[in-house]
Order: C-alpha cells, then structure tokens, then sequence
C-alpha cells in the first residue's frame, strides 16, 4: 500500500491507492482526530488512480456523495468528522462473518497481514465455541422430554464438539492451511493410534455395545463384582460409578462388556427378603400371622403383590422361614431397616423366641482302675 504525506491546512484531504483493492482511502487529517474514507473507483477518473492532488475545500457542498466511513460494520453509531462524515450503513451478516469483517478491518488498519489472520482464526474460534455451547444446551432443552439421561448426554457432547470441530478446521483455513490436507491427517493419526494401543480401541468398540444394548443407562444403580454404586457417565473409554459410600469408580468398557452387571434400579418395584428362625415348640401359624400383621401395618410395604411367608428347611436349632415383602425402589434401603425391627418386636410381645445355636458340655469322671496281677511266665521250651 502507498500512502502520500503531504502536509497543509487542518482538513487537507489526500487521495492514495490500495494494492490489494480498487477502492480508494481518503484520509480527512484535523488537527485532533484522523478519520479513513474509502470511495469506490466508479466515482473518479482513472486519472485519478495513485496519488492525487490535495483537496483544499471541504464542506457540506463539496462533500463525497459516495463516501463510506470505516468503522465497524454492524456498529449503528453516528461518527463525526467535522462536516465530512455520514452515519455508518447497516451491513447484515452472520455473527461469524461480522467478527471476520472486525477483525480484517483492524489487520489492514495496522498493516500487519499476520496478525490479521490470527485474529481472524481467534474470532472464529470464540464465535464457534460460543455458538456450540448455545446450540448444545437448546437441542438438550428440545428433547429432554423425548431422550433419556445417557442420549440426552451423548446428544450435548455430538453438537458441541462437532460445532467446535467445524469452527477449528474454519480457524485453520484462515491460518492458510487446507482443511482437507488437515482431515486426512487426523484420520492417519487416528488409525496409528489406535494400532498401537488396541486397549483403547477395545474400550471405545465395548462403550458403542454398551450404549446400543441400553442394559444399564445414566441413574441406574447397577452392581458389578463386588462393587455397587450410581451409573454417573458411560464414555467412550469407561463407565463411572458413584458407590453408596460416595466413592469414584471408573470401571474400563471392555471389563463392563465381559463381567455380570445386576442393574439394580432398572423397575420400578423391588423385593426384599428376610430369612429368620423360630424354635421348633413354636406355632407355625402364629408366627406366620404375627410376621404378616407386620408387613401390612408397615405403610412403605406393598399391597400388591402381596407379602408372603415361606417355610425354608430345618436347621441346627431352628425352624427356618423366608418373609418376602415388595416395596418401591426408591424405599427399599429404608424398608430394609425397618420391617426387621418391626418383626423382632412383634415376636417379643407375642412369646415366639427366636433360638440360636448352643452347645452344652457334660463332664463325666470314671473310678481310677484296681491295680491287676502280673501275668504269670511263659512256660519253658526243651529242644
């Protein structure tokens, strides 16, 4: 770009020419502010290409009828230069394409090609994380009521980074690189990668079965092995759990996919089992109505199905029987505590005893022996 330094009154005006465009900059130069003008080439001569003449008389009548301030394009302010200035055009844009427009403004404006393209690509990146977070939490607010906690999550992450992948590769395109040389790139990488750790891959194939079989979703309380805890996140690599004792769990796909999982929370109803024993000069039938009483008088117990109470076998010292009493998921940890408690009392106020093993030791002392006479010699042997 040439620029003319002419120097005269306090509004001299000089007429340069752009390399890179066919539009011309009129710099109105005061004795306090510096304004840009651009006009387009259909409004002079092509004489008038390169450097003009100076322009002594700047007023209303003589003003530019096609001149444009430079400023930012979707700013609607009045900016004023004395009598030469006019209020900024409304230029419609994408919010993306107005950051661009900004940004390459302030490049030109500070001759710094580079650094222009950098905050272009910053700007891209800003626009594009803002846009895919925005986006991201509408489509979970859309079908929150259609998806469950687990796709409503995969749903977020999909909009978000792919958003945010679209606005890198736009980053980088305005960094000059070819976003096609950089997506092949990324597959090549992506496939080395996954040669080399095939753990990885494992876990990442066993997360897509995990997800497709919906055997457990986000909120189930699942148990595997000897671990039990609340499903928190099921990823690509992992599924984390939360146990009952707050502990932070992270179980690898791969072990999730070969191991037994028993979803605990997955109906909405549950059984719950108590083994206990009664003597055995105890009354069955008594003690069958006294552990049924307990069971309706307990409001969290269900009616249906109804409580029941089996015989389990004869043990040691004790008549065994199984109470089974059906209650909501979300009471089963509350009525765990409270119908074995209910029972005992019960028990005691009706005289059933419930007997445990006992061992009892008798110790008998025998007469010390009378003492025997010797055996008599064998007889002798002649030859």
């Amino acid at each position: 770009m040439s620029n003319s330094a002419l120097r005269g009154s306090p509004s001299t005006v000089w007429w340069t020419h752009q390399e890179r465009s066919v539009r011309r900059t009129v710099i109105v130069a005061g004795p306090r502010r510096s304004v840009r003008w651009r006009f387009s080439s259909s409004a002079h001569s092509p004489h008038q290409r390169g450097i003009a003449p100076p322009v002594w008389a700047l007023n209303r009548r003589c003003r530019p009828a096609r001149a444009v301030p430079e400023i930012c394009p979707f700013a609607r302010r009045k900016a004023t230069s004395g009598h030469a200035l006019r209020r900024a055009p409304r230029i419609p844009g994408r919010a993306v394409s107005a950051v661009n427009d900004l940004l390459a403004s302030l490049a030109e404006t500070l001759e710094l090609p580079f650094w222009g393209a950098v905050l272009r690509a910053t700007g891209t990146l800003l626009v594009g994380w803002f846009l895919a977070s925005l986006l991201s939490r509408l489509a979970v607010r859309a079908t929150v009521r259609l998806l469950d906690a687990q796709q409503t999550m995969l749903l977020r992450r999909f909009v978000f980074y792919g958003l945010l992948g679209g606005a890198l590769l736009s980053a980088m395109h305005a960094l000059g690189f070819n976003p096609a040389v950089l997506v092949g790139t990324a597959g090549v990488i992506t496939v080395a990668i996954g040669f080399a750790s095939q753990t990885s891959a494992s876990n990442i194939i066993s997360g897509l079965f995990l997800v497709g079989e919906r055997s457990f979703v986000v909120g189930d309380r699942i148990r595997v092995g000897e671990t039990m805890g609340e499903v928190l996140s099921i990823d690509m690599l992992s599924v984390k759990l939360r146990t009952l004792d707050n502990l932070y769990v992270r179980i690898p796909n791969e072990t999730m996919l070969k191991s037994e999982v028993t979803n605990i929370g997955r109906f909405p109803i549950r059984r719950f089992v108590l083994t206990l024993g009664v003597a055995y000069h105890s009354d069955l039938d008594q003690v069958r109505r006294v552990l049924l009483d307990v069971c309706h008088a307990e409001p969290l117990a269900l009616e249906e199905p109804a409580p029941g109470v089996y015989f389990d076998g004869f043990g040691d010292s004790s008549m065994n029987l199984r109470l089974l009493v059906w209650t909501a998921r979300e009471n089963y940890f509350e009525i765990l505590n409270r119908i074995p408690e209910s029972a005992k009392r019960a028990f005691d106020r009706e005289g059933i005893e419930i007997p445990f093993p006992q061992r009892t030791l008798h110790m008998v002392s025998k007469p010390a022996a009378a003492t025997a006479a010797p055996d008599p010699p064998p007889p002798a042997t002649t030859p």
